[in-house]
């Protein structure tokens, strides 16, 4: 997600500066990463016979990482991408349609409106996200379960307790 920053070498090489005061090789912190866990950046993994589907992205917000205008032309066609038949979803930016877990402290639904079109479309049984740190919890629907496992509150201390689920 946008705090990702190394994981996304174009963007990182133009930022390392506000990070690290020497560029790192993000590209070697990909490999090292990747060695010894799975990595899902717009991928598919299948653990078990559960289909996973991970996307870092989000709709722009600032200036960080992994971020695209709020689009069908933009993070839209990311979205788009998600592949039907997907059990677990799982995805930096939460989708807008999600009660209270899009919503961050002041009210403003960060929610992204091309990404609750494609929950819709694959529907997941399961869409884990993050990053509105104020709406950590579980929202239950059919046929999806949306669960914002931010592990920070707004001033990113780590209070909130992980979140376990069963895929029946």
């Amino acid at each position: 997600g946008n705090h990702d920053v190394t994981m996304y070498t174009e963007w990182y090489a133009q930022h390392h500066w506000r990070y690290h005061p020497q560029q790192l090789d993000s590209e070697a912190l990909k490999v090292l990463v990747t060695s010894s866990l799975t990595y899902l950046q717009d991928s598919l993994v299948e653990v078990c016979g559960v289909r996973i589907y991970g996307s870092p992205w989000q709709p722009r917000y600032h200036d960080w990482a992994f971020q695209m205008e709020p689009t069908e032309e933009g993070i839209g066609r990311v979205w788009e991408a998600i592949p039907v038949g997907v059990d677990v979803l799982v995805t930096h930016s939460p989708p807008s349609n999600c009660q209270k877990l899009s919503f961050s402290g002041g009210g403003f639904n960060a929610g992204c409106a091309e990404l609750s079109k494609a929950v819709k479309r694959v529907k997941p049984a399961v869409h884990v996200f993050g990053h509105v740190h104020d709406g950590y919890g579980v929202y239950r629907t059919t046929p999806t379960c949306y669960i914002n496992a931010a592990s920070v509150n707004r001033n990113y201390r780590p209070v909130n307790k992980p979140i376990v689920f069963d895929l029946l």
